[in-house]
This record gives structure tokens, C-alpha cells and sequence, in this order.
């Protein structure tokens, strides 16, 4: 694996799955700059993003950990990219058995998120599949921390280089 980068050249926008990580990330790259909310869509962590791209506050690699509570369109996809500006983006797959949006937020990620935008894909998704004991019994939520956030903090970093 390539080096890390250091964490002050790392943005992170989530949801309850990357708060669950938090603790892990910011061990893992200390002085990574973490947003994020338990329940967040899509849009509005586009609008995260805007903000802080609008405000030169984005960093150099911008990890976008959405899509459980809700679809993740190919508009919305490129407007991440667009609003990245050319920065490293890792987009991190959906795990939800229940939600009928998780397949198709997923393939469109596997399908959009490459080389030519500069975007790696961390396949939550695929590793979650393998391993049913990282979850809580709603299927979807890690513990705070556990080993399931490092399971996750390093897939993330991996995609980082």
C-alpha cells in the first residue's frame, strides 16, 4: 500500500456509518477534518461539501461516505466530482440488506467512481457481505470504534494513496 497521506490533507463527509468510523479515521490519519451526521442523505452532504469548497476549505482527498438513508443519483455523483475540482475522492459503497436504493447507490458508484475522476472506490459493500458479525441487529450500524470502524478506517485509507 502506498503511504497515507497525512490527515490535514483529508476531508471526510458521512453519515452514522462514518460516525461509527470517526474514532478509527482520526487515529489513523490524526487531523483528518470528519463531517459527519447520523441520518444524512445525499444532498446534504453535497451541501457539506459545497460549503467547504466554496470556502477553500476542502482539502486535497475527499472521502463521501453516503447513500444508507437514501438514493445516490449519477447527477449527484457528478456533482461531487465537480465540486472536488480535480482532488482525490474515495466514495465508500452502501450496506443496508433492507433498503431497496442500496443496489443500484452501489452499482452506480462501481460504475461512475474511477481513474478518470480521479475516484477510488472503498467497497464497504463487499466486505460487509462477508463478515454479518460486524453489525448490529438492524444490519446497518457498526459499533462506535469497533473492530468493524477499523475494518472500515482501513479500507478507506487503503483507497487514499
Amino acid at each position: 500500500m502506498a503511504a497515507l497521506p497525512a490527515g490535514e490533507d483529508v476531508t471526510a463527509v458521512g453519515d452514522s456509518v462514518m460516525v461509527a468510523a470517526e474514532p478509527n479515521l482520526e487515529a489513523m490519519l490524526p487531523g483528518i477534518s470528519i463531517d459527519a451526521v447520523v441520518g444524512r442523505e445525499v444532498d446534504a452532504g453535497l451541501s457539506v461539501v459545497q460549503v467547504l469548497a466554496a470556502e477553500n476549505l476542502l482539502r486535497d482527498s475527499v472521502v463521501f461516505e453516503l447513500g444508507t438513508n437514501g438514493a445516490f443519483s449519477t447527477e449527484q455523483f457528478d456533482q461531487l466530482i465537480e465540486l472536488a475540482g480535480g482532488r482525490r475522492v474515495v466514495v465508500v459503497t452502501n450496506h443496508c440488506d433492507r433498503c431497496s436504493w442500496t443496489a443500484d447507490n452501489n452499482a452506480m458508484i462501481r460504475e461512475n467512481c474511477d481513474a478518470t475522476v480521479n475516484c477510488a472506490v472503498a467497497d464497504w459493500e463487499e466486505l460487509a457481505e462477508s463478515h454479518p458479525e460486524f453489525f448490529a441487529a438492524d444490519g446497518i450500524h457498526i459499533e462506535i470504534g469497533g473492530d468493524a470502524a477499523q475494518e472500515l478506517a482501513e479500507l478507506i485509507a487503503a483507497e487514499l494513496h
